[in-house]
């Protein structure tokens, strides 16, 4: 595979599949770059693991990102699962339980605080009505940009990898 470019949470670094093998796959997260490191065995999967790195990250920035919002905002919500989700960005059940796509790391972090305002909102509002976009216009009223970029954007963020 080879050496490119990567987006995350709009800081872009230089990714290194590195050809040194090692017994463990890794991934090293440096000031502007990523090294993926695999093994022997796996010595044709950097792309794989290169992946299941980013859904890691996600899986971590996610939730912190969700406890800070939901804590700033009085939200109350019960889980977050992080999924291989391609068809939408996140979802709200009337569990209160938020998903969210792990592809998400890819894009501006305002982009992912709409998406989780956006999921934390339904969980006052089950729909998409003026009482919904109310909710979410009164935590970020510049909401309709956010929304528009993701229209625009959110094709190319599930294809950069």
């Amino acid at each position: 595979m080879q050496n490119g470019i990567i987006t995350i949470l709009n800081k872009e670094y230089s990714i290194e599949f590195s050809k040194k093998l090692f017994l463990k796959e890794k991934v090293v997260k440096l000031l502007d770059k990523i090294v993926v490191f695999t093994t022997s065995e796996h010595q044709y999967s950097h792309h794989k693991i290169l992946v299941k790195w980013l859904k890691k990250e996600s899986k971590d920035f996610i939730n912190k990102r969700v406890k800070i919002l939901a804590e700033r905002y009085s939200f109350n919500y019960n889980k977050v699962a992080i999924k291989d989700q391609s068809s939408i960005w996140g979802s709200c059940s009337s569990k209160k339980n938020l998903n969210f796509s792990w592809r998400l790391i890819l894009a501006p972090l305002p982009i992912l605080d709409y998406v989780i305002l956006h999921e934390l909102s339904h969980t006052r509002q089950m729909n998409h009505s003026k009482a919904f976009w109310d909710v979410v216009e009164g935590h970020m009223p510049q909401y309709k940009e956010f929304k528009e970029w993701l229209r625009l954007n959110g094709k190319y963020l599930k294809k950069m990898i």
